[in-house]
């Protein structure tokens, strides 16, 4: 298990582009959270904290797929570190705007998702171009467990910044994070131009590649509002540092998973990954308390990663090299679009129903994920038949 990824790690410029990647995602696990505990106890208010935190989502899912074209056609460093520095004034700015000024709030919100650079397109497209086989399968489950850490570290480093300095804190730590994962990544290898691999006029493979992106647009939406659910749930009416760790257990059950799944990830099917999840975060209806709920998150969490893995390596086997930030590009934003509609569908059910009740409705667009998932699969499954009688005319014919 540990030896692939070992193994893996130890390819030239793999390690590095890994470790530049998380840092560089890092502030997507800390904004969200620090605009749910800065707006939520300046106002009392989930719903606003929802649509804040979406805001912040949308904008992510909006400026991916631009700043991943950007990144193939410009450069993927010089996009980088731009919108790195420019995103760390904008997060800094947003910590000082008062939560109680709403429009200017979600305003302010959005802007910090569209300004966030691309790290996760980025990297996993360098990915896909320093390795190919089985070691990018197994590179894309390392990333995706190590992802975890973005919404394990995010989520404590807020809270304990929250802690000691005091609501606005949160958001000031994830602007000095941010500015400093995309200097790394911008140094990081993997960045060379790729010339056409012949794979972008299959009508087929992006038909596939479009139910790809909606399996992760779905998915994302159901883990959001459980996100959201889980926080209120463990925090009462206002959320609090101590609700914001609860989600610790679920980023640790998803470590675990991807542990012991992630190097087996071409064993494992998305659809039937994606229905698990689903049935496990309807099983959190049953916590009653804080510490049955962690328990029921660490189980939940355990699909989390590998599912993530799996969804990556499928979309880099249909995406045309020469596109590979772009269309990571659309992957993240499908993710954020996905996350963005989760957190405000779990404010609005967390405020006119209840935590508990939001569990088992977000299982309904993760069961969407599943069906998304088995769709892509029928199609590219298809695509290659097809493909293979075609081949075999043409041999019978000479």
């Amino acid at each position: 298990m540990g030896g692939h990824y070992l193994q893996v790690l130890r390819r030239p410029g793999v390690a590095h582009v890994m470790v530049a990647t998380l840092l560089g995602r890092l502030p997507m696990g800390m904004i969200g959270i620090a605009i749910v505990l800065k707006t939520s106890r300046e106002t009392g208010s989930y719903a606003i904290s929802g649509l804040a935190s979406g805001a912040f989502v949308a904008g992510v899912a909006v400026s991916s797929p631009v700043l991943g074209r950007l990144a193939d056609r410009r450069g993927r460093a010089r996009v980088v570190v731009t919108a790195g520095a420019f995103s760390c004034a904008v997060v800094a700015a947003t910590a000082e705007v008062p939560s109680h000024w709403t429009w200017l709030l979600l305003l302010s919100s959005l802007a910090c998702g569209c300004s966030l650079p691309p790290a996760a397109a980025v990297g996993r497209s360098a990915l896909g171009r320093l390795l190919v086989g089985d070691e990018r399968e197994v590179a894309f489950a390392a990333d995706a467990t190590l992802g975890e850490l973005v919404f394990i570290a995010g989520p404590a480093i807020v809270a304990l910044l929250v802690f000691l300095l005091g609501p606005r804190a949160g958001l000031d730590g994830a602007a000095v994070a941010g500015l400093v994962g995309s200097l790394l990544l911008a140094r990081a290898p993997g960045h060379g131009a790729v010339s056409s691999d012949g794979r972008q006029g299959s009508e087929q493979r992006l038909i596939g590649l479009g139910w790809l992106l909606a399996c992760a647009l779905t998915f994302l939406m159901a883990c959001a509002t459980v996100e959201l659910a889980a926080v209120a749930f463990a925090s009462g009416s206002r959320a609090t540092p101590a609700g914001s760790l609860s989600l610790l257990a679920w980023g640790a059950g998803s470590f675990a998973g991807g542990l012991l799944l992630g190097t087996r990830s071409r064993q494992l099917d998305l659809a039937l990954l994606a229905a698990i999840s689903a049935a496990s975060m309807a099983l959190l209806w049953l916590a009653r308390s804080p510490g049955v709920l962690a328990v029921l998150l660490f189980c939940s969490g355990a699909t989390l990663a590998p599912m993530l893995g799996r969804l990556y390596g499928k979309v880099a086997a249909l995406a045309p090299g020469e596109r590979s930030s772009e269309v990571f590009g659309w992957l993240s934003g499908a993710l954020s679009a996905g996350g963005a509609l989760g957190t405000v569908l779990g404010g609005e059910l967390v405020a006119h129903l209840s935590a508990r009740t939001a569990f088992p409705l977000a299982a309904i667009p993760a069961a969407c994920a599943a069906a998304c998932a088995f769709a892509s699969a029928h199609k590219v499954s298809a695509t290659a038949a097809s493909g293979e009688a075609t081949r075999n005319e043409k041999l019978s014919s000479r």
